[in-house]
């Protein structure tokens, strides 16, 4: 009698990673910045958490040297409590609302004598000086600044790479993660809030207003921004398409400018971008005899934006180079003196 054979078929093995029914269709999108997303006042690129505040405005025209001194030493101590960070400070502008202010102008004029025939209205009045300040440079500036949270661990951008399905797998990392990160950005909210920056955690029209102005540099400012609605406060990566997709730079060789083209109420729009690095200089005296750098850039005639990443050094790396810089000072007095 012949032997039948039972052999039972094992289910193909799914394979490791392997995408879920429907998942393959779906595109992938990935901007052309650095930056992956946005909570809160936190941003996140795939290697670093910025948190983000806005400055207060400080006057520095019509103070003393001695109060220019204060505030000098009280920056200079808050930046310190930073060591073994980097920051980033950013200066940009926001064009003075010429229409809020005609708005509440008109409201503002009760009880106007009526238009005299032949003469110039109060409508023609209101649009001529409209049409007026709108041809001035009246901007507000506006400072913020970025202070680095944490390098991202292998374990948070495996947070944001498999979430929520890691929040099964290790509950308690994730929440240890997340617990130290925040305590860290209260710890930075209450530095940056005392008497010198006077900082405030930038809300979510201010990261939209910057990111249009980093994104779009030098195009007119849009009537609206994108903004996330209601309590909703996290920007995903494809939220930040709204922002990259609509303008393209074209850098010609040897060219003194940078062409930067976007669309505006369905209109194309382009400018050209003048890109100055400023390098090592000598000594200033300030406030005595010198002024900031960037308070002249104020009295030019037009908008300048400011972008400067810097690095907190700490003591010991200060203390050696010091020490280095000594020496070399003790050496040239003794060849002075003795040889």
């Amino acid at each position: 009698m012949a032997r039948r054979d039972q052999r039972r078929e094992k289910p193909p093995k799914r394979r490791a990673g392997r995408a879920l029914a429907g998942e393959a269709g779906l595109p992938k999108y990935r901007p052309n910045i650095a930056l992956r997303t946005i909570d809160g006042h936190l941003t996140r690129t795939s290697t670093q958490v910025m948190a983000w505040y806005r400055l207060a405005a400080q006057a520095w025209s019509f103070r003393s040297d001695s109060q220019r001194e204060v505030l000098i030493h009280q920056i200079a101590a808050q930046l310190g409590e930073l060591q073994g960070r980097w920051v980033h400070l950013r200066v940009t502008t926001r064009p003075y609302p010429v229409h809020m202010w005609a708005e509440s102008f008109d409201n503002n004029a009760l009880g106007r004598l009526p238009d005299v025939a032949g003469a110039l209205g109060w409508d023609g009045f209101l649009e001529g000086e409209q049409r007026h300040l709108m041809g001035l440079s009246m901007s507000d500036k506006e400072v913020f600044l970025g202070i680095e949270v944490s390098g991202r661990s292998m374990l948070d951008r495996w947070v944001d790479a498999a979430s929520p399905v890691l929040g099964k797998l290790a509950p308690a990392a994730v929440r240890a993660e997340l617990a130290a990160l925040t305590s860290e950005v209260r710890h930075l909210d209450m530095l940056v809030a005392g008497s010198g920056l006077d900082a405030v955690p930038a809300g979510s029209d201010d990261l939209a207003w910057l990111m249009h102005r980093s994104c779009a540099l030098g195009l007119p400012a849009p009537r609206s921004l994108t903004v996330v609605p209601g309590s909703v406060n996290r920007w995903e990566t494809e939220d930040l398409a709204a922002f990259t997709d609509g303008v393209d730079m074209h850098q010609e060789p040897y060219a003194p400018t940078v062409r930067v083209v976007g669309r505006l109420r369905s209109q194309a729009v382009a400018r050209n971008i003048a890109v100055l690095s400023v390098g090592l200089m000598d000594g200033l005296r300030i406030p005595e005899v010198d002024d900031p750098w960037m308070q002249r850039s104020d009295r030019l005639p037009f908008p300048v934006e400011w972008s400067a990443r810097i690095y907190i050094r700490k003591p010991e790396e200060v203390a050696g180079e010091l020490q280095r810089q000594m020496g070399k000072v003790r050496s040239q007095i003794r060849h002075y003196t003795h040889d």
